[in-house]
């Protein structure tokens, strides 16, 4: 099975201290183009991994699969 990858950027809706499982809220910023991102509940499993830290506001890189 083959499984693809891309790198997309959002912004941090809550401080991201550690890399891992983050959800997207379903808004996005006061720009218009980039999606708020908040590290997942529990650590929970999502197609979204942040692949940086970023404090509240920051952009973020996303491992999306």
């Amino acid at each position: 099975m083959v499984q693809g990858y891309t790198v997309i950027h959002g912004i941090a809706k809550e401080a991201i201290a550690t890399t891992g499982y983050v959800q997207t809220d379903g808004t996005l910023d006061d720009s218009g183009i980039y999606p708020n991102y908040k590290l997942s509940a529990e650590n929970a499993e999502t197609p979204f991994l942040a692949i940086n830290t970023a404090e509240e506001g920051e952009l973020v890189r996303i491992l999306a699969k």
